[in-house]
């Protein structure tokens, strides 16, 4: 997942480097790509196992750090090197964000340095938050990205002939408003199927604060081995489809995203096929 999100850094970086006119080269395309794998990727990671948080971490990678770095075997290793590993990796995220936004607005763009400096905030979160809230912000992030990115996308939809279904659809995807709230609404349709398997009598559901009905009848019928796997399933094909639709590279992907990347009126540049 870590890996999903940062790659989706990478992409944005390379919208607004586009857009902005930045200069195409792979230098800026390696810098763009360290930054977001490095930054958004490895130190969440490295937050996440300094603080002890990591999936697994007692049984499989306490044991190796221990026997890299304690020189007290009474004492952990996290005792002694937290704090320094914590205030490195603030360094390292604080000082890689400066220096790429202070670039972007050394050449006028002011959402490409936003972009980043975001990104840094995050990662800075993951340091501080507890596991459960910083997930949270982490993939409410990923997800207002991804939805900005198909509402975006879908305005340019080409005019869909004498089909009635495809005109339906061609009337909500030229109003990016409309697919967000589409995609709003089927989100909170599809809620309670997706929280089933969190349903809890102690801690309610999100879900079950708005249906409680739906739920509890949910939680008592024989589908909700079948909803749990729905959940995981579309969770992995949800990445698959990531990596097609969003692979700019890609003739067709670049036809149907032209929309963003056209630079701003007047400008003489020309879409790349950077991705």
């Amino acid at each position: 997942m870590s890996y999903h999100f940062a790659a989706q850094h990478y992409g944005v970086l390379s919208l607004y480097r586009v857009r902005g006119q930045e200069p195409r080269s792979a230098r800026t395309r390696l810098v763009d790509r360290v930054f977001a794998l490095g930054i958004g990727g490895l130190v969440v990671i490295g937050a996440e196992v300094i603080a002890g948080r990591a999936a697994r971490q007692v049984e499989w990678l306490d044991p190796i750090l221990a026997s890299w770095w304690d020189p007290d075997p009474y004492t952990a290793w996290w005792d002694i090197y937290a704090t320094p590993l914590f205030w490195t990796g603030r360094a390292i995220v604080a000082g890689s964000a400066l220096l790429l936004a202070g670039s972007a607005l050394r050449r006028g763009n002011l959402p490409r340095a936003l972009y980043v400096l975001s990104v840094a905030a995050m990662v800075w979160m993951a340091f501080r938050l507890s596991p459960l809230l910083f997930v949270m912000v982490w993939s409410a992030q990923h997800w207002i990205v991804a939805t900005a990115l198909a509402s975006r996308v879908a305005a340019g939809d080409p005019e869909p002939g004498g089909s009635r279904w495809y005109a339906f659809w061609h009337r909500i995807n030229r109003r990016p408003v409309a697919v967000i709230m589409f995609l709003a609404f089927v989100s909170a349709l599809l809620l309670p199927a997706m929280e089933v398997e969190a349903a809890s009598v102690d801690e309610p559901s999100y879900a079950a604060r708005f249906l409680p009905a739906l739920m509890s009848w949910l939680t008592r019928a024989d589908v909700v081995p079948w909803l749990v796997a729905l959940g995981f399933t579309t969770g992995f094909v949800h990445y698959l489809l990531d990596r097609a639709v969003y692979r700019l590279s890609d003739p067709a992907v670049r036809s149907a995203a032209s929309g963003l990347l056209t630079p701003p009126p007047g400008s003489s540049h020309q879409p790349t096929q950077d991705g």
